[in-house]
């Protein structure tokens, strides 16, 4: 009899136990408000980029028409791109941890007030482009009443990250490794480079806006101001344990003036755009951004800026 009691006490030991464990891996502890590195500069995120979430399955549906990869002398679809990052970890990992003491160290934040950045460069791993996460924050070189000149600066220009879903952590990516997957990308993308193109292209590596892009930049100041109108139910400000989806997509070059320009109004980019989780649930509030930034629920972020043209110099409207 004392057996079986010590047993089915043992039994419900172990219940509680395993309860508890679930309870500490399932709570999101609060972490330190991410201190904003620009108090002065503040990105002017109101301009009327906005579109609906359609706009978000037509860049999709644009990649996936426009751009192959090339295996000897076929051409095959390109596998979907998307990590699902938990908000936490990019601010502890990329902003906290890397990008904050670089700032605080660099004399030519100490006046001028640097903003944080995240650079995104493409890769491919066989059929699959993959993201490689670079941190970085930008020096306003020259400001008028309504806008930046930002010069861009790297943490490291060797170090490229990758996310790991499964420990929900940026893990550095062996050097050997970010050479072998971008240069599959460079080497190996093909595109359609223009509206009504029927033949896949080599990527041009010009540097001009007539290149293909290989990277995107993102401001810190957008990716907060999308997780914050995505998730304004959060109780509490700092918690942010909600993940934000990165996209693979395809948008068409805005430049110049139609009809005198039809040929820079053609041009596809590879890019990628920011989001919810729940940004295609069919929600009729659900809006996607074309450039730079967003303003109500459900938003993504998209062509903040794009390498190439915008590599080591990017502009951003400020408010005034």
């Amino acid at each position: 009899m004392k057996n079986k009691q010590l047993l089915h006490l043992l039994f419900w030991i172990g219940c509680a136990i395993t309860s508890f464990s679930a309870m500490a891996q399932n709570t999101c502890l609060p972490i330190d408000q991410p201190i904003d590195l620009n108090e002065h500069y503040k990105i002017d995120l109101s301009k009327n980029y906005i579109k609906s979430a359609e706009e978000g399955r037509k860049q999709m549906i644009n990649f996936a028409y426009h751009f192959r990869y090339s295996s000897g002398t076929s051409t095959n679809v390109i596998k979907e791109a998307l990590d699902s990052i938990l908000m936490r970890t990019l601010l502890k990992d990329m902003y906290e941890n890397i990008i904050f003491p670089k700032v605080r160290a660099d004399q030519e934040c100490k006046d001028t007030l640097c903003i944080a950045a995240l650079k995104i460069r493409y890769g491919m791993k066989n059929d699959r482009v993959v993201f490689l996460y670079q941190p970085t924050y930008l020096v306003p070189a020259e400001c008028s009443s309504s806008s930046c000149r930002l010069q861009l600066r790297h943490i490291s220009k060797q170090d490229f990250y990758a996310y790991n879903a499964k420990s929900e952590s940026f893990n550095i990516v062996n050097r050997e490794e970010v050479k072998s997957d971008t240069a599959n990308y460079d080497d190996h993308i093909r595109v359609k480079q223009h509206r009504g193109s029927t033949k896949f292209q080599p990527m041009d590596r010009r540097a001009s806006w007539l290149g293909d892009s290989q990277s995107i930049i993102f401001s810190f100041q957008e990716i907060l101001e999308i997780y914050h109108q995505n998730y304004p139910s959060e109780t509490n400000g700092n918690r942010y344990c909600n993940k934000i989806d990165i996209h693979n997509a395809a948008a068409f070059y805005q430049k110049g003036t139609w009809p005198s320009d039809m040929l820079r109004r053609s041009r596809i980019k590879h890019t990628s755009f920011i989001s919810s989780r729940d940004w295609d649930s069919g929600k009729s509030n659900e809006v996607i951004l074309l450039n730079q930034m967003v303003s109500a629920n459900g938003n993504v972020g998209n062509l903040a800026h794009l390498c190439p043209p915008s590599c080591n110099e990017l502009s951003y409207t400020i408010q005034n």
